[in-house]
């Protein structure tokens, strides 16, 4: 039963990971859309709109990111007894 649920566990940190990597991906593929759309006018505040662009989807990618490092230590295999009575102990 533990073993099942630290499988599932697992596999929904790496689904995660991925969003979170897709998130940044897609928002640097629209902040490309952005910067071509703009190529004739291009001034400080496209400038300022791609850059906050860029850095959303960063930061929004990175949360996704630190989420999933959160659930990966439940689905990681103790290495010893003491383990399963104080996590941190290890």
């Amino acid at each position: 039963m533990i073993a099942m649920l630290t499988q599932y566990i697992d596999m929904i940190a790496k689904v995660i990971e991925f969003i979170g990597v897709m998130i940044m991906v897609l928002g640097l593929v629209f902040a490309l859309y952005q910067t071509l759309r703009a190529l004739g006018s291009f001034n400080q505040a496209v400038y300022v709109a791609i850059r906050q662009t860029v850095g959303k989807s960063i930061l929004l990618g990175l949360e996704v990111l630190i989420a999933a490092d959160i659930m990966r230590p439940w689905s990681l295999s103790r290495p010893c007894a003491m383990c399963r009575y104080w996590p941190l102990s290890c």
